[in-house]
């Protein structure tokens, strides 16, 4: 009786219009120009909505025999209270295993079930990053449920140790929780809960339905503490998660970052790799964990409630806007794994490392595929300058798999791009389609170069190329321009001498053991075979 009263009262008032509302099986929705929705009487489903037809009220109540349910492709924002008198089975966002549904909102104590969809692990893929939209929810046993048959008797629900540079199971070898006194320690709880901003890696051996049950995450997040020591594999980087029921936008809002690196990264299930995020367009699903690189020790950020936006996306799965540079892409037919890396050009960045612009590269199961700067590994290479003559060189380590191919995926620089192979000594347009080849365990690292040249020029021009051989402890150079420089490597990429050319044509003295070793001189790669 006292909600009739309530519906009459509204109705009286002016604030409801049954001219604008949408009924479903006795349900209602009830508005006037979309400022009150008020659902009662029933279960109502909100369907089929995109990103340029959202669905916004700026007040929205769920009575306490009723309930609202997202579809995995919709998208509602409440602009002013959001209050829901059901509980958590009164407000429910739907997934599957494309899509997620989104909600933004601003109230405090808002109940609701986040559902989402977490496909099975097969060879190189089904690991993901996740984070939690509610307060308090807890791990065990929903997300570490063994009759779900988990990968491994350990269970495989992770948190990123960056001090031990080692991912740290939820459950040590005697399968009780890892409470260890140091960076072992995975939570002080007998049943430990996701702590909001932080992201997790799990992976299930079947498809599995995830809820997250509990409080909306509802106000910008800080994460404090963010480690950086010296001395490890992937030194700086933290994983921390998206805390809302929505998207975020990398750089959007009042994000603030306390020596946290401009560019973060997340993993690109699709290509089992890490790929780059940087301030612009780029999107963090709702419910996702990100890699943020650390400047110093005791680094720390806020995730701002002002970065929300709708995206459908329930896995990271974009590409990476060149924005003033290009994007490379070296793919693994075979395992279906695919890594990126970037280049760009900005007058304020230097040819060394920059918090602003650059990030360092992280592996994944992908072959790895990087630039090299001053002997760093680079995901996002960031230069100031955008000349003909620059060279850029490329790293690649194959992974499981033999066929390999690079492509171009966005060029924003207005110069033909071309990448040279220094094993096969071949010269390929990117333009013109995707590189093709083979590698073996021992080929060199630093195996290709990108090169640039003017759109409409055929060839790119280089310097004469000299003539390399070796015979009696002798490495031999014919036609070598003066001054030249010449390095040798050996066949993991490792540097093992370097020297420059006095004049056109000498001979060099070489005490290395048997072996193979790749000497470059100016843009040639020359294989030789030391036998002692």
């Amino acid at each position: 009786m006292k909600k009739l009263i309530l519906i009459y009262l509204l109705l009286a008032w002016g604030i409801l219009s049954f001219s604008q509302g949408i009924f479903n099986d006795g349900a209602y929705i009830v508005s006037q120009t979309g400022s009150y929705w008020v659902i009662d009487n029933g279960d109502f489903t909100l369907t089929s909505l995109s990103a340029s037809n959202l669905a916004q009220v700026a007040h929205l109540t769920i009575m306490d025999d009723a309930s609202l349910t997202l579809t995995p492709t919709s998208f509602l924002t409440v602009t002013g209270t959001l209050a829901n008198h059901s509980g958590v089975d009164g407000l429910v966002l739907d997934a599957s295993a494309t899509y997620s549904a989104s909600l933004k909102q601003s109230s405090a104590n808002v109940s609701a079930t986040v559902k989402r969809e977490i496909s099975q692990w097969s060879t190189n893929h089904g690991w993901h990053f996740l984070s939690s939209p509610v307060a308090a929810q807890a791990i065990s046993p929903h997300f570490i449920d063994v009759t779900e048959n988990q990968m491994s008797a350990a269970i495989d629900f992770y948190r990123w140790s960056e001090p031990l540079d080692l991912w740290v199971n939820i459950k040590n070898g005697s399968s009780t929780y890892n409470q260890g006194s140091g960076e072992e320690n995975f939570s002080n709880d007998e049943s430990p809960a996701f702590i909001n901003g932080k992201g997790y890696l799990v992976a299930y051996q079947s498809t599995v339905n995830k809820n997250f049950t509990g409080t909306l995450n509802y106000q910008s997040v800080s994460v404090s503490g963010l480690s950086k020591t010296e001395a490890t594999g992937y030194s700086g980087w933290n994983l921390i998660g998206n805390p809302f029921p929505c998207a975020i936008q990398w750089g959007a809002g009042t994000w603030s970052l306390s020596n946290v690196d401009d560019v973060c990264q997340i993993w690109n299930e699709a290509n089992a790799s890490y790929a780059v995020v940087s301030s612009g367009n780029d999107i963090i699903p709702a419910l996702n964990g990100f890699m943020v690189h650390a400047s110093v020790n005791g680094a720390s950020l806020t995730i701002p409630a002002d970065a929300q936006v709708h995206d459908d996306t329930e896995w990271y799965k974009g590409s990476q806007a060149a924005d003033n540079g290009l994007v490379l892409l070296a793919r693994d037919p075979e395992g279906k794994t695919a890594q990126q890396s970037v280049i760009r050009f900005n007058p304020m960045a230097t040819s060394g490392y920059d918090t602003r612009f650059d990030s360092y590269f992280l592996a994944g199961y992908a072959p790895e595929f990087y630039s090299v700067a001053d002997e760093e590994h680079y995901a996002l290479n960031t230069l100031p300058e955008q000349l003909e003559s620059l060279v850029v060189p490329m790293g690649f380590v194959k992974n499981g798999s033999t066929h390999f191919s690079i492509e171009m995926t966005e060029n924003e620089t207005g110069m033909e791009v071309y990448l040279y192979d220094h094993i096969t000594q071949q010269l390929h347009q990117l333009s013109a389609g995707a590189y093709a080849f083979s590698s073996g365990d021992q080929d060199m690292r630093e195996r290709f170069e990108v090169r640039f040249s003017p759109v409409g020029v055929e060839e790119v021009t280089h310097e004469p190329e000299p003539k390399v051989w070796y015979s009696n402890n002798q490495l031999f150079v014919a036609g070598g321009a003066p001054n030249s420089q010449i390095r040798i490597y050996d066949v993991q990429g490792r540097e093992m001498g370097s020297y420059r050319t006095n004049n056109d044509d000498q001979s060099l003295s070489l005490n290395l053991p048997a072996g193979i070793y790749l000497v470059r001189i100016n843009q040639l790669t020359t294989k030789i075979i030391i036998t002692n």
